[in-house]
């Protein structure tokens, strides 16, 4: 069950039924990608639009660090899961 669907359920379990439910979920999703598009252009304005200075050497040592600490996180998450299902934390 996804976020949405859980707090849609919550609001639309005494009026409307599932097309409701269904309806505020749609919602939530929408709501989401709004904030994800403008998250998006903030990035774009602060690091693209903007003239700050930073050279094409800048921008490629910035994304490959930023792509670096998110696939670190997701690997120590998944020794993290990996450790906890095979008993070793116990």
């Amino acid at each position: 069950m996804t976020p949405f669907r859980a707090a849609a359920a919550a609001l639309c379990s005494l009026a409307g039924g599932q097309e409701a439910m269904r309806k505020v979920e749609i919602l939530g999703w929408l709501a989401l990608a709004g904030f994800l598009a403008a998250a998006g252009w903030w990035v774009y304005d602060q690091l693209v639009a903007a003239d700050n200075g930073m050279s094409g050497h800048g921008f490629t040592a910035l994304l490959i660090g930023g792509a670096g600490s998110v696939v670190l996180a997701v690997l120590l998450m998944g020794l993290v899961f990996y450790s906890s299902r095979r008993g070793h934390d116990r």
